[in-house]
């Protein structure tokens, strides 16, 4: 099977040659990130001020300067943008509701506090939870927390360009990325470069070998460079539309066993309005609520 690689995280500084580069090395999806650094909850805003201005618009590329060498396929290709916010208080959540976030393909946090940190795996609200794993001493993982998250299906985020720079670093990364992969078995887990400079890109296979060095197996470690992005991905773009609780299914496919369903929205007067303009249309609405959820059960007659 066709891997589809995935960087999700390089700076906006240089965008345009990074993702370039990302690109024609074999990553089928960059994102360019935009960091929003943390700001102490006690600043005032001003008076009848707003905090969209703290928000900027999405960086627009022009995919017809990357793409015009020719050496890569336009259409496989896709070019993302993403806000990470750094936070160390979970008042301030608030910022993950500012309209312009919205217009961000994925929305990630950076927390540098232990009760951030404990706060943000809750959030639905979020696609990654960025880990700067650089320091000695970090915040405690705990499975519990880590668990939730993934029930989220929010990804955890290490970035490995500290770790191929400098000797300190490369010691504490391994450290505590071993200590999330071992609390997390190495699910939902993403690598990226967080790149500035072309010089910092790796290959997606040789980003797959160092997940090795955290304790991943080689499938887990491949799914870091490849599946867990593709699903993050579907993550967001549930996130931003909102979930779906309703299906239509043609009666002609329609089950034997959930034909009981039919009966049950005739005997509903709003149920009969709704199964006979669905019949014009040759198909049934299935609810996935709990009335529906099971068939009808027969009630024991007393003696």
């Amino acid at each position: 099977m066709l891997l589809e690689f995935c960087d999700l995280v390089t700076s906006c500084v240089v965008e345009l040659n990074v993702a370039h580069l990302g690109i024609l090395i074999g990553y089928q999806m960059v994102a360019l990130n935009t960091v929003i650094e943390d700001v102490p909850v006690t600043s005032k805003k001003k008076k009848g001020g707003s905090e969209q201005y703290l928000i900027p618009d999405p960086i627009k590329l022009d995919l017809d300067d990357i793409f015009d060498c020719g050496q890569v396929n336009e259409k496989k290709c896709k070019i993302l943008n993403r806000i990470t916010f750094v936070m160390s208080d979970p008042a301030q959540g608030h910022k993950l509701n500012i309209a312009n976030v919205r217009k961000y393909d994925i929305v990630a946090v950076q927390p540098t506090a232990e009760i951030m940190f404990q706060t943000i795996c809750t959030s639905r609200d979020i696609d990654i939870i960025s880990l700067e794993l650089t320091e000695r001493t970090i915040f405690r993982f705990k499975k519990s927390q880590i668990k939730m998250a993934c029930g989220h299906e929010v990804a955890f985020e290490i970035l490995y360009v500290p770790l191929i720079k400098d000797r300190t670093l490369r010691r504490n990364i391994l450290a505590n990325g071993q200590k999330l992969v071992e609390k997390s078995r190495g699910k939902n887990i993403l690598l990226s470069s967080g790149a500035s400079q072309q010089i910092d890109f790796r290959g997606p296979y040789d980003v797959a070998n160092l997940g090795l060095l955290f304790g991943m197996s080689q499938e887990l470690a491949k799914n870091a460079v490849s599946r867990n992005g593709r699903s993050l991905l579907l993550h967001a773009e549930a996130r931003r539309s909102g979930r779906a609780v309703i299906k239509m299914t043609p009666i002609a496919e329609l089950e034997l066993k959930d034909h009981w369903k039919i009966e049950r929205l005739k005997e509903d007067n709003q149920g009969l309005s709704v199964i006979s303009e669905t019949e014009l249309l040759g198909g049934l609405l299935e609810s996935h609520s709990s009335a529906l959820s099971q068939p009808p059960t027969k009630k024991r007659r007393k003696n």
